[in-house]
């Protein structure tokens, strides 16, 4: 598979994946919902988007590209670029909508997240108590921090492609068996 072949290849299955997380996250702003209470939520949505689309995209550019067949770099690359850069696109907005479009939303979340929090402190262990504090919340929420999660999204991009691309090399397409 070319290099050019690939790129256009993964940035369709990249916007796709990207667009299911996007309109996750523009549907919680526009009704006031916080992501960040529903953080579990968020990542289900997320991880499901990108594996399912890069299923999608190896799987076709077996059947395309490679005659039934891919490498593992392939399948590794693909899976890869659809991850990374759908997990970019989608900080990219976030951080447009709580640092540009609306700052008062990041600080309605973090409040609110206080609020449940300070509810049950009394039920966590006294060492734990001593972290819920605004400050604390509000450095954990910086833009700084909302950029260093782009090298996390790097990380954990790298991981999830390797194992997908060792699961998906090993199992052939479904087309495969037709």
């Amino acid at each position: 598979m070319k290099t050019k072949e690939l790129l256009n290849h993964a940035s369709k299955y990249t916007l796709f994946a990207a667009a299911i997380m996007v309109v996750y996250l523009l549907l919680m702003w526009i009704f006031g919902g916080n992501i960040l209470m529903l953080n579990t939520i968020t990542f289900i949505i997320q991880a499901f988007a990108i594996i399912f689309f890069s299923i999608k995209a190896i799987n076709k550019a077996r059947v395309e590209f490679g005659e039934g067949h891919i490498s593992y770099l392939n399948a590794f690359l693909l899976s890869f670029i659809i991850s990374f850069f759908s997990l970019l696109i989608f900080l990219l907005v976030k951080l447009l909508i709580f640092y540009v479009l609306d700052p008062n939303y990041l600080n309605n979340m973090l409040n609110t997240l206080i609020i449940n929090l300070e509810m049950q402190k009394e039920m966590m262990p006294e060492q734990f108590q001593s972290f819920i504090t605004p400050e604390t919340f509000s450095q954990a929420f910086s833009f700084k921090y909302q950029l260093s999660t782009a090298f996390t999204y790097l990380i954990e991009s790298a991981i999830l492609s390797l194992i997908l691309a060792g699961i998906i090399k090993k199992h052939p397409s479904i087309n495969e068996n037709m």
